[in-house]
This record gives C-alpha cells, sequence and structure tokens, in this order.
C-alpha cells in the first residue's frame, strides 16, 4: 500500500497521474474521500473562548474546501473510467459549510446527493472494538 498526502501539490499530482494510468488500462474506480469537516458546533464555541482562534479555523476551513476541490477534480478523472463512483464523507447533521461555492459545484457537478448515515448504526467494530 502506498500513501499520498493530497494536500502536497506534488504528491496530488502523482496520484492524478496513477489515476490517469488506471483509467487507460480500463480499471474501474471507486473514489472515497473523507475530508475534514470545520463547521461543528466546538468550534463555533473555541471562537468565543479562545482569542486568535479565528484565523486558525479560517485556515482550517481554507484547507477543507481546497481538498473538496481536489475531491472534485478526481471525481472529473473517475468519471472517465468504466462505471466508476465517487462519494466523500463530511458532517451532514450541521448544514453550515454545505453552501460553500465549491461544495455546491462538486455536489451539482457529479450529481452527488446529501445522505445521513451513522456508522454506530451498522454495529461497526475496528480490531474487536467499537469505535
Amino acid at each position: 500500500k502506498e500513501s499520498f498526502d493530497v494536500e502536497n501539490d506534488d504528491d496530488f499530482e502523482q496520484v492524478l497521474c496513477w489515476v490517469q494510468d488506471e483509467i487507460q488500462h480500463g480499471k474501474m474506480i471507486h473514489l472515497w474521500a473523507s475530508i475534514p469537516y470545520t463547521w461543528s458546533p466546538w468550534q463555533k464555541m473555541a471562537l468565543h473562548r479562545y482569542d486568535g482562534y479565528d484565523d486558525k479555523l479560517q485556515e482550517k476551513r481554507r484547507r477543507s474546501l481546497d481538498l473538496v476541490s481536489k475531491f472534485h477534480e478526481l471525481a472529473r478523472l473517475v468519471s472517465l473510467s468504466r462505471g466508476g463512483s465517487s462519494s466523500f464523507e463530511w458532517s451532514i447533521r450541521i448544514q453550515e459549510g454545505w453552501g460553500e461555492p465549491e461544495v455546491q459545484h462538486c455536489m451539482s457537478s457529479w450529481g452527488m446527493k446529501a445522505v445521513q448515515f451513522d456508522g454506530c448504526a451498522f454495529d461497526l467494530f475496528v480490531d474487536g472494538k467499537k469505535p
């Protein structure tokens, strides 16, 4: 297994090349991402509690939206693969953040729909334990 830090532009370019190569070899690709969600009530609370947190939060949000944009770019490639699909995990319980232009563009471009999913409801276990 290999891992890439897609926040790093060189690593992201490598992932783009890998996906293109897989598509050219007729592979079906299912793209899934877990993107940090930075609009939680805890972060709002921290804004009121900690001086200077606003700048830190804005940077976290910028990075999260950059990842949404990179996911969108990868999803464009995946759409070229035979039967490929794209989906990402992001909090739906809190609506803030979903209205951001990058998110709306990604969702509408690929006909994505937001759904609420609760992993605990599926009796999920990791290494024999509930997370």
